[in-house]
């Protein structure tokens, strides 16, 4: 379930970062507090990383890195999962 809200998050926050803000000018701010409040409403304690890529049309990939925290200890050293979601998009302006 961590996993599939992570990847909602940053597919959320990519698209918003994609699509001109309006008014005009890039979204990232916009982006990242959407994917933020989707991991706050699942209370997973992390947050929405946006690039910009910084051209006209560029990739804009949104990263959202988590510590999940593993419930068993059968297996020695194995206590927390490093736990990673990238989704990128282009630039629609």
């Amino acid at each position: 379930m961590t996993r599939n809200v992570m990847t909602g998050a940053a597919r959320e926050a990519a698209r918003i970062a994609a699509v001109e803000a309006p008014g005009g000018g890039w979204n990232g701010l916009a982006a990242e507090t959407r994917g933020n409040l989707i991991l706050a409403n699942a209370a997973i304690a992390t947050t929405v990383s946006v690039v910009n890529p910084g051209t006209q049309y560029g990739d804009v990939t949104a990263t959202v890195s988590y510590n999940f925290q593993v419930i068993t200890g059968l297996i020695p050293g194995l206590d927390n999962i490093t736990l990673i979601s990238t989704t990128t998009m282009r630039r629609e302006y």
